[in-house]
């Protein structure tokens, strides 16, 4: 009897740091993913480079267009990678396939929430240069820490993560 709780006891602790080493192993490998097809990381974010993209059901052109795309520029999430396909999600949470001749690596940003205010420096009491409008797409230039330096409409100024889409908010701590 001794012998089988010794046992038993043996194999719970295997068990537990079994399951904690997949734990961090599927943390890690999460964090560290890239795409099959490009190596690139996964997810990240592209751009539309037409005027108008279908989204497809799966990675196929016979597949069926579950959405339609008008917005050169528009911020895209890729979160998969099959041939020239590549799943993206958009800043309204939909997924599906787009075909790579569509897409750009040119970073971009979409305004969420309410009216954005673009300012001269990368603080909450810099001078505003301009009001920014919800779902406003501009161009991505630069980031540091919780402020995206971006160009609007030809103004150039900087705006903060949490008002935007289409980059990875900071990690606060």
């Amino acid at each position: 009897m001794i012998l089988w709780a010794k046992l038993w006891c043996g194999a719970k602790r295997f068990l537990m740091a079994l399951a904690f080493v997949l734990a961090v192993t599927a943390a890690h490998a999460e964090a560290d993913a890239v795409g099959r097809e490009t190596g690139l990381p996964i997810p990240r974010f592209v751009s539309l480079a037409a005027d108008l993209a279908n989204m497809r059901l799966g990675p196929r052109a016979s597949d069926a267009i579950i959405a339609v795309y008008r917005r050169r520029g528009l911020p895209l999430k890729i979160v998969d990678e099959q041939d020239n396909w590549r799943q993206v999600e958009d800043f309204e949470g939909d997924r599906g396939w787009v075909h790579t001749s569509l897409l750009s690596g040119r970073r971009t940003v979409l305004v969420t929430g309410d009216v954005a205010i673009l300012r001269r420096a990368a603080a909450v009491s810099a001078p505003a240069i301009a009001r920014v409008e919800p779902k406003v797409v501009g161009q991505l230039l630069t980031c540091h820490e919780a402020w995206c330096f971006v160009e609007v409409e030809r103004r150039r100024g900087w705006l903060p993560v949490a008002d935007l889409w289409g980059v990875v908010a900071p990690v606060t701590r």
